[in-house]
């Protein structure tokens, strides 16, 4: 995924992060961190604690962008 501001995602099949609130919301994210996230591309392996997944959304909100048409 692309984490900041701009640019493009490194694997192409990984949508850059800025856009993740608006595709997905941020319960609803949120929830999927936690539980685990089916996506249709390739993820590596991780688990998040309510406190990790928290401090993400917080990031996810101050780069969020809507998405391109």
């Amino acid at each position: 995924h692309s984490v900041g501001e701009y640019g493009d995602s490194p694997n192409v099949d990984a949508p850059p992060l800025r856009y993740a609130l608006a595709n997905h919301g941020e319960t609803v994210l949120a929830e999927e961190l936690i539980n685990g996230i089916q996506v249709t591309h390739q993820m590596p392996g991780f688990q998040f604690n309510p406190q990790g997944v928290d401090a993400l959304i917080v990031y996810l909100q101050s780069i969020q962008q809507p998405p391109p048409n």
